[in-house]
């Protein structure tokens, strides 16, 4: 799980999670003891749509004029891309905005693999690359800010998050997130979880809680059902729920 600000860089420069199939798992809390099918088989279905939000959020609304101002800002500021001259990153044009960060993900990937970029969608959020030499480092950088800047999220998917939209995340883990882990035979561990009053109050401060039980989902893929405990155990709630609708 990422903070909005945190999100805003990894969807403006990449998330380069690499491809390798021998990438450590030390860290890895989700590691089964044998990798069979049936490690991850929940005891029953699992549908993360069924949850009832406890916290009904409005998403703010927004005039076409004042979304294109924000996507200019955007790109204004996203410029400071490593090992890219700032002149080489002009926009490409809008081709729409997208309405969730995995739409953002699939375009922004079949635009990559259209310019000759191996490029796939992470289960968990991000862009995943195959290998590729050092010389096309910049060429790549260069692509994903294009295709970034064609398929930009809506501004609501990049606005700082506010203390409902925290402790709906925070009942969401609570109420399901974690409780689908547990039945899918992963235990997160909570000997240290906070209250939803201090870790909200806590979260956009410099002392904020780094209590993200989301990131037992980041290697479980690499294991045999693992995609479908992803797709039962989303990390987050659903974007109408989390990001809201205008009303």
């Amino acid at each position: 799980m990422f903070k909005p600000s945190k999100v805003l860089a990894l969807l403006v420069v990449g998330l380069l999670l690499g491809a390798c199939q021998d990438a450590d798992t030390s860290s890895d809390p989700t590691v089964p003891s044998h990798q069979s099918a049936d490690r991850f088989a929940p005891s029953k279905t699992w549908d993360y749509t069924s949850w009832e939000p406890t916290i009904k959020i409005v998403r703010k609304k927004m005039t076409e004029e004042e979304k294109l101002q924000w996507r200019t800002d955007l790109l204004d500021r996203s410029k400071n891309v490593p090992g890219v001259d700032p002149s080489q990153l002009n926009d490409p044009g809008l081709v729409r905005f997208e309405p969730t960060l995995r739409d953002v993900d699939l375009s922004v990937a079949q635009c990559l693999n259209d310019r000759g970029f191996k490029a796939h969608p992470h289960p968990t959020g991000g862009i995943q690359f195959d290998p590729h030499p050092q010389s096309q480092e910049s060429a790549l950088q260069i692509a994903d800010w294009e295709c970034r800047a064609m398929y930009t999220p809506e501004p609501a998917l990049l606005t700082e998050w506010s203390e409902d939209q925290l402790s709906l995340l925070y009942d969401y883990w609570d109420q399901y997130f974690i409780p689908c882990l547990a039945d899918h035979n992963i235990n997160v561990d909570t000997s240290n979880k906070p209250s939803k009053q201090t870790w909200v109050s806590l979260f956009h401060t410099p002392d904020s809680i780094s209590w993200q039980p989301d990131d037992y989902l980041v290697f479980v893929d690499r294991y045999p059902g693992g995609e479908q405990v992803q797709k039962d155990c989303p990390g987050m709630p659903p974007t109408d729920v989390f990001y809201g609708a205008e009303e």
